[in-house]
């Protein structure tokens, strides 16, 4: 039996007829899943004046001390010449702050000001009462298991 065929039947991974050829495609299901889950989260974030790259770059730094740039490019998924006019900006509302590496002054830290703290609080409150929400909907167990399973997807497929 070739790998990709179930015993119990199922068609092959991506072949389900049910669907149109977009909605068997898994990264197109994952982007839908993704808009689904944080659109409504997302009108908050523009209610209170921010950008979509805006919120998850301070969110990124919520539980972090610092991060360089470079890796705040690598989790908001953005070129690093977007995430430093991204940080500038925020660094001009007095949001984020900078502070040069000791070893190496070329590279920055960036960091989340006590105000950046204070404005996006709220934000972080409501994305742990909508991710707790959705654990409720689908079953915490559920819920877990996917996000192994995706972090395990992620892990294999780095570059």
């Amino acid at each position: 039996m070739p790998d990709d065929q179930k015993p119990n039947g199922e068609e092959p991974a991506g072949q389900d007829t049910r669907y149109k050829f977009r909605d068997r495609l898994l990264p197109h299901l994952l982007a839908r899943a993704s808009h689904s889950l944080s659109e409504k989260f997302m009108a908050e974030v523009r209610k209170r004046g921010f950008t979509a790259r805006q919120w998850r770059v301070m969110g990124s730094l919520w539980d972090e001390d610092s991060m360089t740039l470079t890796e705040l490019s690598d989790i908001v998924f953005c070129e690093q010449s977007t995430t430093t006019r991204l940080v500038e900006r925020l660094v001009e509302l007095k949001l984020l702050g900078k502070r040069p590496e000791e070893r190496d002054r070329r590279k920055s830290h960036i960091f989340l000001t006590d105000e950046g703290r204070r404005q996006i609080g709220e934000l972080v409150k409501l994305s742990e009462q909508i991710e707790k929400e959705t654990a409720e909907l689908f079953g915490v167990g559920r819920i877990n298991e996917m996000k192994r399973q995706l972090h395990k997807m992620i892990d294999h497929l780095k570059t």
